[in-house]
């Protein structure tokens, strides 16, 4: 298997995990979400580092990379909001078909605009490496905690929570 095809069945799950989310009953959502969450972000991070940053170099494919990183934050931080609302919260579903449907956006532009401007790039014994090199990036990432694998962005916020917490009176500054 190459990079496209571990790539794209990885697509297929996730989407599958969104179309299954909102008919599952209430109380064992919170499962699902973290299967969910597990997923996504683990992909995400394994994706840019494999295939994104090799092609953001490529003069045609800078502005799609940028934005396919910048589509990757937005899921994210609406998988955080996820994670933290009530299973019976009432946007619960309206906050599920909407990530599903940024990521179906996503993924369909991936899929037509970089996996062909990745072959164009790289040939398939390269196309096959990619996706051992994925595979072990997603499985090393899946051993972190989840609130790990939502970013440098988050780790440092929840840093600057916790600041003044750990010297009272100090501010977030002051702890660096």
């Amino acid at each position: 298997m190459n990079i496209y095809d571990v790539l794209h069945d990885e697509h297929k799950y996730i989407l599958d995990l969104l179309e299954r989310l909102p008919r599952t009953r209430t109380e064992n959502r919170r499962e699902l979400v973290s299967e969910l969450v597990d997923a996504v972000t683990s992909h995400a991070q394994a994706e840019e580092n494999v295939l994104y940053n090799r092609l953001h170099e490529i003069p045609d494919l800078t502005e799609v990379i940028l934005e396919a990183k910048e589509e990757h934050h937005v899921v994210t931080r609406s998988l955080e909001e996820l994670v933290a609302m009530r299973s019976e919260d009432e946007r619960f579903t309206a906050k599920v078909k909407l990530i599903r449907e940024m990521l179906q956006l996503h993924i369909d532009e991936e899929e037509s605009i970089i996996f062909k401007g990745a072959q164009r790039v790289f040939d398939d014994d390269i196309a096959v490496n990619f996706a051992g090199e994925f595979i072990a990036q997603k499985a090393a990432l899946q051993d972190k905690p989840n609130f790990l694998r939502f970013g440098q962005a988050r780790i440092k916020k929840i840093v600057e929570d916790v600041g003044h917490v750990i010297r009272p009176g100090g501010s977030a500054e002051e702890t660096r």
